[in-house]
């Protein structure tokens, strides 16, 4: 059988003296492809020659299919062999340095006069295609590789790729918030990077955030979005997959087998500036980040506590001692804080058990009476003002002035609070909220219901049913029942979570903390529509807003599909407010907050009726195509930039 490639070389005139070197390079794209059913980015590659004495390169079309690389080789020398522009002959020589490639090459190569050589390295190759790959693409998306700064080697990679292993697998930030300072007094190190916050409690990005300053850090912990990264400098170390880090990072870890921590945990340092986009740590950076994460991953929740530790560890180069301070968990509590939040949730319950006790067996003869005493007693007075006087008001109070402070002093607060009494049910709340992990919130929030199931009477939930939040005593009850059920529903134990909205609304039809909003898409996660649209009935009162309108779309879909009655009730939830459609059709990913003019309001309760729906949306056939084709807009092409 002839063999048509070998076949073409032979009619070429040859040149004995020429030396082309040949493999396969990595592009610098990722490509959406089906695997099994689901749809994963895939690394594209290439088949590359480049000639020792012209450096000519020959660079082959983008591939995604492990198979057939090596005819693609061979099919690439052939091109660069006919192109008169480059070549238009064979060379006298190859070099690879595959051994399964060498032999298929001589097979295949045995009657063109081409010799087949086996190197261990081919440096002209590895550098030329590397080149010609990244000039393949337009643009170019991520910053150099690790390996581009000067005097970093791969052995010192390899030892921060373990230590960020190590501090991924701790997951520090399930102890540490955002807003917890941590200020390194010992080694010595340049400002930025003195003072730091682990990332990931709120589940945006995890890794470290390096700031210039305190002050620096607290406006980043005022506005956690990436606007703090766009002036003076910072660094910022952060885990991620594979396709959001560099190619020069890909290459490094799958050539070497660098160690990783998971799919989602491949470690990307890179320092922002204003006065340049971006640059790499250097060997002195990388020492210091390989050091900082394990001290920091060895550290236990006690030395968190203690507000000052100290961790001697080993580096690549040498053993490294570090002492950090929580300056937050350090400061003194005072007493009674004179700049108490309104926004914590105990301030109205405060206000009122003391004019519940004030006006206890008190008999107003007059409005006018009533009035005098209201104004003498209660107008002009601080928050401050009202003393506790029971142990549960004062474990209250503590828990109070923690929503004035910050980081896991809190945390100390909450549980100061429940030495003063366990029965306080709010302390659990603020812990649960402190943490990311849902089973400790689980615990945490049926600790506060239980807590406080214990201060009130049995027969209060017969006697109060009905108005339950006006009743200043059970509104911990109230906020730890929510909470709970508002826990389970993000679980998907949707049959607990509904009992509990359920029964709040029960207890407290009017419904001051929004359960119905939970309660609607929890039943259509259920199948339970007929429920559903017997509540939707029931509040009418809710037409207009954003939840109502797209649960009764929803509803109308999954009842009659897409009919006339079902795309007007779309059309009016899409009229009311857009927003929310545009983040139904990106499931769990919202977009960025538009820059037309709607209000912050608006865009959040957009945010949280996407946030309540989009398991029944998701969840229910058709529908979120169903959606996509009514609002048209994934099909729109992106605006193009001006300039």
């Amino acid at each position: 059988m002839i063999d048509f490639q070998a076949e073409r070389l032979r009619r070429l005139p040859q040149r004995p003296g020429e030396i082309w070197q040949g493999g396969i390079t990595r592009l610098p794209i990722w490509v959406r492809e089906d695997q099994g059913g689901l749809i994963e980015p895939v690394r594209s590659w290439a088949a590359g020659w480049v000639s020792l004495e012209t450096r000519a390169v020959c660079l082959s079309e983008a591939h995604t299919e492990s198979e057939g690389q090596f005819e693609v080789i061979l099919d690439t020398l052939v091109d660069l062999a006919y192109n008169r522009e480059l070549a238009g002959y064979r060379p006298g020589k190859v070099q690879v340095c595959d051994a399964a490639l060498a032999e298929y090459l001589r097979g295949r190569l045995k009657d063109t006069g081409i010799t087949v050589e086996l190197r261990d390295k081919l440096f002209l190759l590895d550098r030329t295609l590397a080149d010609a790959a990244e000039e393949s693409r337009s643009q170019y998306p991520m910053p150099c590789g690790p390996m581009d700064t000067e005097g970093v080697t791969v052995e010192m990679m390899r030892a921060y790729a373990a230590a960020a292993a190590e501090f991924y697998r701790a997951r520090p930030w399930e102890l540490l918030a955002n807003d917890d300072l941590i200020v390194l007094e010992s080694p010595a190190v340049e400002p930025g990077l003195q003072h730091v916050s682990v990332l990931g409690a709120r589940g945006e990005i995890i890794g470290l955030g390096f700031h210039q300053s305190r002050a620096d850090f607290e406006w980043f912990a005022a506005n956690p979005g990436p606007e703090w990264m766009m002036y003076g400098r910072h660094w910022l170390l952060r885990f991620g997959p594979s396709t959001s880090i560099s190619f020069g990072d890909v290459d490094l870890w799958e050539r070497y087998d660098l160690p990783v921590a998971g799919p989602d945990a491949y470690p990307f340092a890179v320092c922002y500036e204003t006065k340049s986009p971006y640059h790499r740590p250097g060997p002195k950076e990388l020492a210091h980040f390989e050091g900082f994460m394990r001290a920091l991953a060895q550290s236990t929740e006690q030395e968190f506590d203690s507000g000052r530790w100290r961790k001697q560890v080993d580096t690549f180069e040498d053993p490294m001692d570090f002492v950090f301070t929580l300056p937050d968990v350090l400061a003194p509590e005072e007493p009674r804080d004179p700049a108490l939040p309104l926004a914590s949730p105990l301030v109205m319950d405060r206000i009122a058990a003391h004019m519940e006790r004030a006006m206890e067996g008190k008999d107003f003869k007059s409005r006018e009476e009533y009035e005098a005493f209201i104004q003498g007693n209660f107008i002009g007075k601080r928050i401050e003002d009202f003393v506790p006087e029971t142990s549960l008001e004062e474990a209250q109070d503590i828990v109070f002035r923690a929503y004035s402070v910050k980081g896991r002093k809190q945390i100390h607060m909450a549980r100061k609070a429940l030495q003063v009494d366990p029965n306080c049910a709010d302390a659990y709340i603020l812990l649960a909220e402190r943490t990311p992990a849902r089973d400790k919130q689980l615990e945490y929030y049926t600790q506060a219901l239980r807590a406080a199931e214990r201060t009130l009477a049995p027969e209060i939930f017969e006697t109060e049913a009905g108005h339950f939040w006006e009743v200043v005593q059970t509104r911990p009850y109230v906020r730890a029942r929510f909470r709970l059920a508002e826990c389970l529903n993000k679980m998907s134990r949707l049959q607990e979570a509904a009992e509990h909205f359920r029964d709040l609304l029960r207890l407290n039809p009017d419904d001051e903390q929004g359960a119905r909003f939970w309660f609607w898409p929890c039943l259509l996660r259920l199948g339970k529509d007929q429920e559903v649209e017997r509540l939707l009935k029931q509040n009418k009162g809710d037409r207009g807003g954003c939840t109502w309108d797209y649960t009764r779309a929803l509803l109308t879909f999954r009842q009659k599909g897409d009919t006339v009655t079902a795309r007007r009730h779309l059309d009016q939830a899409i009229q009311n407010n857009p927003i929310c459609a545009e983040y139904l059709t990106n499931g769990k990913v919202f977009p960025k907050p538009t820059a037309d003019g709607r209000s912050l309001f608006y865009n959040d309760e957009a945010a949280f009726c996407a946030e309540v729906l989009a398991g029944a949306w998701h969840e229910t056939a058709g529908a979120a195509e169903w959606l996509d084709e009514i609002i048209g807009w994934s099909a729109e092409p992106e605006p193009e930039e001006e300039g």
